[in-house]
């Protein structure tokens, strides 16, 4: 008998040889991970305790798994987990780990709660998945978390929740076998609570069957059976809010053999409970019906589920036709049985075709094809097989294969099928013959899907963010890259093409320029030092530097006769006009910052940039530029300005022979620096990214000054100590810093200098964070990858997964505003935070790893970033998520999305907030999803850096 379950296909009599009954265990845990502020408890100390001790349970659902995920699953070995759905106030803090794979999870917000006790300040709610036993048999898991508190209000709100998810449930697991557990906050002897609307929905309780018996639950008014709080005593005959309930399906009859309170088993050294709740489990047996039996399952969340187990007529009747319509996809199906009964699910739409079973004939085989729409699952193409060799197909409609991109897909939703033999996308792109040039080794072993079940939102809406956040990947493992020679290692030129894949690594030697800054000797302290085997430029000897630079009033002197008077320092900078071109440069600059730095550190920088009469003659520049730009960006007047910033870039890097003070070399990087970002803004990537490189001579003087900016490897080479370096109160070495490791990320370029990592953390605030809202931790291991990816191998460079953990571990903490912050901005700030780290996974995942755009890690890392995105569209804020519309499109698949990430990084254009404009990595993109890319295939991260190469060749 066939039985069509949403996009799935089922029958009974026909299926593989399954085990007609077995046993499983569950345990609910409240781990208490609000955050520290707000837990009555010690999480940090906690979560990273208890974790281990989950491992005896079959399928765990926690609650309040919020800001200390990272540690609960790095202790933890389930070998299928969901990913989290973000901390406070972003996430709803429930998480299942289980020993058997599921599908179809969805998360769903409570419709109704009460602010008494602080329910509302976090999306709270419950969740579903379908976990695999065996083949063919399914449960239910549903994993619940309940509006707290003794209020009216809160116990309105609780009773709401609880009806909430019991219709969630007669609607969408019909059919099925279903275990709900977790913090339901309800009591069986509080007034009112609806804890007993599960009964009437025909649920049992386990605690109640098992250890109450023929007592049944308390009764209601009656004396509240409360566990002890200290951990001690605790019997299972106290009532705990956290329940686990169960009921069987048609197919598959569930039976609770064995509850216990867990509590003993969940202390720390000191006999004190880990969490303020107690751990619940209950051991289950199953057995499968005799006369209904099901296939595993294949689609996914997309549509709304149904399932005829429940209504088909007693006894064993067969079937006897099959109907199946679609067009450009698998539109509905129709079942005619012995009885006359007719069962149809779907649409109306398509051509139907038919096959009429004979007496005896039995269904042998079954295809399903599926593929994405809307970001969502759909089945495309549903062919049936039969004991007398009869076939029963439904066709769908490919692509119209137009150009620059499908009109039949981007207008209908599709995921393109590609411009070549209109073959389905595969998930692995086919191997050529010839060897893949790239960076970088596969270094990352196969393991099982961990945290990859994709999350499907229950509803899809418009915007960017919100068309983005349900793009499923349909792949359910690791894709691991190959093993392919690397490219050309790196060099601090200009970049050439990329080479063909047999081109052999060749020293690049450096240009005249360029070297004409360094002395002739050499020094340990290096540039960057790549492989070993090949050199890059000649390293100059930092330590013992004697090249020189005309003071700063020699520069400005020789400037008066170039710059025009308006602009000559001598105007530009009296004392009476200092502050007007702060408050000038802040309005153009700094206005669109993730946040002001802190007091302290905005007063340093004021008195720094009050003695520095070259920063400030670049500030004063930059203000005429910007507001010329804004007058008129194609004007005359810009392309003066634009002038005079190359006179002044000129003087700047002249060669002077002298040995000036370290005070006029900081003040001459800095002044560079701020011409370097001008550059990238106005004019272009590559003359902004050539200043910079003409600084990094002064950047290494600066640092060889000061012996605790380096630090020295085994070999006995030295290093500029990251760390130190970018806490520095130096703000010229922080500044380079910063922009060395942005451009190495985001355009692919070796970084300018070798950094060391000595896992020193006093670096509490820098630049990136006030401008960009990415913290130390996150930055740090930026740069580390960078650094592995440009050769070094230095711990830790050597291991991703302590990179990963350190990502992971990682907690969003906004530095505290001057002045007071609105909900709304506050929220915006920790969303931007919170997704850099999804940004930073997927450059490890895909920059270190090798791990292609489908690696179910990757994917939702991108799922992540568009649902935070989601807070920030329509802010101001939304500036800062730049970087994040990049990763997003190297991973768009469908024609719909590109265009919408096309729009928002087009968008990102005058705000002069990052060093690099959304229209040029529109185009990168672009090249990469017409190439590479085409038909939504996977790419890796070094078809993205050949895109950029080949659209912005350095």
């Amino acid at each position: 008998m066939v039985l069509f379950t949403s996009s799935v296909l089922v029958w009974a009599g026909y299926v593989a040889a399954q085990a007609s009954s077995g046993t499983f265990n569950v345990l609910s845990y409240n781990v208490a991970g609000l955050p520290e502020l707000l837990s009555s408890g010690n999480p940090a100390t906690n979560t990273p305790l208890l974790a281990p001790k989950l491992a005896p349970y079959g399928i765990v659902n926690v609650q309040e798994d919020f800001n200390y995920h990272a540690a609960l699953y790095a202790g933890d070995k389930h070998a299928y987990r969901t990913a989290t759905s973000g901390g406070v106030p972003f996430g709803s803090g429930l998480n299942t780990l289980s020993n058997y794979p599921f599908i179809d999870l969805q998360r769903i917000t409570w419709s109704k709660c009460a602010s008494g006790s602080g329910d509302c300040l976090t999306p709270k709610g419950f969740t579903l998945l379908r976990a695999r036993l065996d083949t063919g048999v399914y449960v239910d898991i549903y994993n619940l978390h309940t509006d707290a508190g003794s209020e009216s209000a809160d116990i309105t709100a609780r009773n709401a929740n609880i009806a909430q998810v019991i219709s969630y449930i007669n609607t969408n697991s019909v059919g099925n076998a279903v275990v709900v557990y977790g913090d339901t906050n309800a009591r069986y002897t509080r007034t009112g609570d609806g804890i007993r609307q599960f009964t009437s929905a025909g649920f049992t309780d386990a605690w109640v069957q098992l250890i109450r018996g023929s007592s049944g639950a308390p009764a209601e008014g009656s004396s509240a059976l409360v566990c002890p709080d200290n951990g001690v005593g605790v019997t299972n005959t106290c009532e705990t809010v956290d329940k686990i309930l169960y009921r069987s399906g048609p197919a598959l009859t569930l039976t609770a053999t064995r509850f216990n309170n867990e509590n003993s088993a969940f202390l720390n050294s000191t006999g004190f409970p880990l969490s303020d709740h107690y751990p619940i489990t209950t051991a289950f047996s199953y057995s499968l019906s005799t006369s209904r039996r099901l296939t595993d399952l294949v689609g996914g969340s997309g549509g709304t589920w149904f399932s005829d187990l429940v209504s088909l007529p007693s006894g064993t009747p067969t079937l006897t036709s099959i109907t199946l319509s679609g067009a450009n996809r698998f539109d509905y199906i129709s079942l005619t049985l012995s009885t006359g009964t007719t069962l149809k699910h779907g649409g109306t739409g398509g051509t139907p075709t038919s096959l009429t079973l004979s007496s005896g004939e039995r269904i042998t085989s079954l295809r399903v094809d599926t593929g994405s729409y809307n970001g969502n699952t759909r089945v495309f193409y549903v062919g049936i097989g039969t004991s007398s060799a009869q076939e029963l197909p439904h066709v769908s409609s490919e692509c119209d294969l137009s150009k620059p991109y499908c009109e039949r897909c981007l207008k209908s939703g599709f995921l393109c099928l590609g411009y070549g033999s209109g073959a389905p996308p595969s998930d692995h792109r086919p191997h050529s013959g010839a060897s893949n040039p790239s960076r970088l080794r596969p270094i990352i072993p196969a393991v099982p899907a961990r945290e990859l079940s994709s999350q499907a939102p229950s509803t899809v809406s418009a915007g960017l963010f919100e068309e983005f956040q349900d793009l499923n990947s349909v792949d359910t493992h690791h894709d691991h890259g190959s093993g392919s020679p690397a490219l050309v290692a790196g060099s601090h030129e200009p970049e050439r093409s990329m080479p063909e894949a047999n081109e052999p690594l060749a020293t690049v030697a450096p240009s005249a320029d360029f070297n004409s800054l360094w002395p002739q000797e050499q020094s340990r302290l290096t540039a960057y030092r790549p492989l070993p085997a090949h050199r890059f430029l000649n390293t100059p000897r930092l330590l013992d530097l004697a090249t020189g630079i005309k003071s700063v009033m020699g520069i400005v002197h020789v400037l008066q006769g170039t710059i025009p008077p308006c602009l000559r320092t001598t105007q530009a900078i009296k004392d009476d006009q200092f502050a007007r071109i702060v408050y000038e440069y802040r309005i153009v600059r700094c206005n669109l910052w993730f946040m002001d730095p802190p007091a302290a550190i905005r007063d340093c920088l004021v008195a720094r940039l009050s003695i520095s009469k070259t920063m400030m003659l670049a500030m004063y520049l930059g203000i005429q530029l910007f507001q010329a730009i804004s007058q008129d960006h194609c004007g005359t007047a810009v392309q003066r300005y634009i002038g005079w910033v190359d006179k002044l870039e000129n003087h700047f890097a002249t060669d002077f022979g002298t040995n000036p003070p370290m005070t006029e070399t900081a003040d001459l990087i800095l002044a560079q620096l701020e011409l370097a970002y001008l550059k990238f803004t106005t004019v272009d990537i590559v003359s902004g990214y050539i200043i910079l490189r003409k600084a990094l001579p002064r950047f290494l003087r600066l640092v060889a000054a000061d012996k605790s900016l380096y630090m020295e490897y085994p070999d006995g080479s030295l290093v500029v100590s990251f760390t130190r370096a970018l806490s520095s109160p130096k703000h010229e070495l922080e500044r380079f810093i910063i922009y060395d490791t942005a451009t190495s990320f985001i355009l692919g370029v070796p970084p300018l200098v070798e950094y060391g990592y000595n896992n020193d953390s006093r670096c509490v605030s820098h630049g990136f964070e006030w401008i960009h809202g990415i913290p130390f931790a996150l930055i740090e291991v930026i740069s580390q990858i960078n650094s592995w990816r440009a050769g070094s191998r230095a711990p830790p460079l050597d291991n991703w997964q302590i990179l990963e953990r350190h990502i992971l571990a990682w907690q969003p903490q906004l530095t505290p505003s001057d002045g007071v912050e609105s909900a709304t901005g506050c929220v915006a700030r920790l969303a931007v935070q919170e997704s850099w780290r999804h940004v930073v996974l997927i450059y490890l995942y895909m920059g270190m790893c090798e791990v292609s755009s489908h690696d179910s890690r990757v994917q939702a890392s991108i799922r992540q970033i568009a649902q935070l995105g989601e807070t920030v569209a329509d802010l101001p804020i939304g500036i800062h998520m730049f970087t994040h519309c990049v990763m997003a499109g190297m991973a768009a698949r469908l024609e719909k999305h590109r265009v919408l990430i096309r729009e928002r990084l087009l968008s990102f254009k005058g705000t002069r907030v990052w060093l690099f404009r959304g229209p040029q990595f529109s185009q990168v993109l672009e090249h990469l999803w017409r190439g590479v890319g085409a038909g939504g295939a996977p790419v890796t991260w070094d078809d993205y850096v050949r895109s950029r190469c080949a659209v912005i060749p350095l």
